[in-house]
């Protein structure tokens, strides 16, 4: 296995790890009975509801993304016909996956802070919908910054003629 994939592999093991440990400490602050919010629209309120079960099931969901997009990741430098070139751009590989793991964990902590609110808080407000186009928008800069120092590949670094 190769250093860069080893060290992404670590931050996604990290990454998983404080989803797991988000998805505990907010299945314990889940009230007992009710309606939990599982979707918000542009506004930020809430648009889709779920029981207990569903929001226990949802919150055991995003870790499971998160090691899946992880484990994708560090697929994709052995699966590429151009090994090479993802090898030498292997320092902005690692810091987009870095970014993206970070991206999903916020996201998650955001999702589980706002399921756990009861009444009024509930209801949502726009500011969880700016923190991810927040998130998103350091994503796209990462990569803007990254992307332009690599070496093409099919997964990485693809350039149009």
């Amino acid at each position: 296995m190769k250093p860069f994939v080893r060290n992404g592999l670590l931050i996604t093991l990290g990454a998983t790890a404080a989803s797991v440990a988000i998805s505990v400490a907010a299945i314990h602050a889940l009230p007992a009975s009710g309606e939990f919010p599982i979707h918000w629209g542009p506004s930020g309120a809430p648009d889709r509801w779920t029981d207990r079960a569903g929001a226990i099931r949802f919150l055991w969901t995003l870790p499971v993304i998160t090691l899946a997009v992880g484990l994708l990741m560090a697929a994709l430098p052995s699966i590429d016909p151009r090994k090479g070139n993802i090898e030498t751009g292997r320092r902005g590989y690692v810091a987009i996956w870095l970014a993206v793991m970070v991206l999903l964990t916020c996201i998650h902590g955001g999702v589980a802070l706002q399921m756990t609110r009861v009444g009024e808080a509930a209801e949502g407000s726009g500011q969880m919908v700016r923190w991810i186009i927040a998130g998103a928008s350091v994503l796209f800069i990462i990569v803007g910054n990254y992307l332009p120092k690599t070496r093409s590949s099919f997964f990485f670094g693809i350039r149009t003629p």
